[in-house]
């Protein structure tokens, strides 16, 4: 008799350089022995699929749209006899859900919570429905995997899942070592400064206008310093606008979408997270792997667990531009020590992958 391998199906509306996006990317390369298979519905946003370099059968959705693509699940879960179906986007995980509630299916359906739940803090209609959907969707899951303790606590404090259902394991980290084609241009601007990175989209919740008002503090107690801002977004302009009239155009660097930010960690001396709130905060991790300097809010997610409530880097109050550049004066002048053993054992993603496979196998 043939014995046959346990199948998996990951989902992903795309493969961007997104934190959900480089989970699934590690879990693919990271778990061994199984049938991997990977649903994708944007062809031309796969950025990220250079990066795979296990054996992994790749799909592209002929659906139009991910709502009308149930048919064409159920047809790949038939033919490749799929045993466990993994998302970790919200959006694709209602929809996952939603599909499994329909159909009744008997496969596996493993979630992902990436972020905590603060997007309902101000609730509107469409927030409404959207939390709602989640609680339909989420109750026909078998397991919801929190990458944080403050993402299983809000998913208990929305009423999303039962408490029975939810895993609490972090995201597994890797870095590369691959050149990029601009660090030059970084060298040449940092020149022999002091350089404070910060890194991630240009959006709200990365509250990178605080960043850019602690660094102006800092910047008048540490003349020779500069500031380099990693990412691209909405807000690029609006932190322009905001970098000139704080005077600071020389000393400030927004460098836009970067193919492997590692290579800048490595040649720069502190990392700051400035974020409202986090899933989990896979940069912290990369920064500490860089040997950089740590500094994070202490916002809600994953930067508190991952800096051992400040044991390995010091924690701003969140959303206080006084008391981050504060923390990072103090940060300047006495650098916390980090057992780069311990974090290298707890996220590499051999270990974290090896937790989410026992996951995906359990009854």
């Amino acid at each position: 008799m043939k014995f046959e391998k346990f199948k998996i199906l990951f989902v992903t509306p795309n493969l961007n350089p997104g934190g959900s996006q480089k989970l699934i990317v590690n879990l693919l390369n990271n778990i061994e022995n199984k049938d991997k298979y990977l649903l994708i519905y944007k062809k031309k946003e796969c950025f990220l699929k250079r990066n795979i370099t296990s054996k992994v059968d790749i799909i592209f959705s002929k659906s139009r749209r991910i709502l009308l693509s149930f048919f064409e699940i159920n047809k790949i879960i038939k033919e490749k006899n799929i045993n466990c179906i993994f998302s970790s986007m919200r959006n694709m995980n209602i929809i996952l859900g939603l599909y499994c509630y329909f159909f009744t299916l008997k496969t596996k359906l493993v979630l992902h919570e990436p972020n905590t739940m603060d997007e309902f803090k101000d609730m509107s209609f469409r927030k409404f429905i959207k939390i709602n959907l989640m609680k339909l969707s989420y109750a026909n899951s078998n397991f919801i995997i929190a990458n944080s303790r403050d993402t299983k606590n809000d998913l208990l404090k929305y009423r999303i899942i039962n408490r029975k259902k939810i895993k609490v394991v972090s995201n597994p980290i890797s870095v590369s070592e691959k050149k990029m084609d601009n660090l030059e241009k970084i060298k040449k601007f940092k020149k022999k400064k002091f350089t404070v990175v910060g890194c991630g989209a240009l959006t709200d919740q990365k509250n990178f206008e605080l960043l850019v008002n602690a660094f102006s503090i800092f910047k008048k107690k540490i003349k020779k310093t500069c500031l380099v801002i990693i990412g691209d977004g909405f807000l690029r302009e609006k932190i322009k606008r905001r970098v000139e009239r704080l005077g600071l155009k020389k000393d400030v660097l927004i460098t836009g979408f970067v193919k492997n930010p590692y290579k800048i960690f490595k040649i720069s001396n502190m990392f700051v997270l400035s974020s409202r709130y986090e899933g989990f905060g896979n940069v912290l991790v990369e920064a500490v792997f860089a040997k950089m300097k740590i500094i994070s809010t202490n916002c809600k997610g994953g930067p508190k667990d991952i800096l051992k409530n400040g044991k390995y880097g010091y924690l701003a109050r969140n959303d206080n531009q006084n008391d981050l550049a504060d923390k990072m004066l103090k940060c300047y002048k006495k650098p916390k020590k980090i057992n780069y053993d311990y974090f290298f054992e707890k996220y590499s993603s051999k270990n974290i992958s090896k937790k989410y496979l026992k996951i995906f196998m359990s009854k």
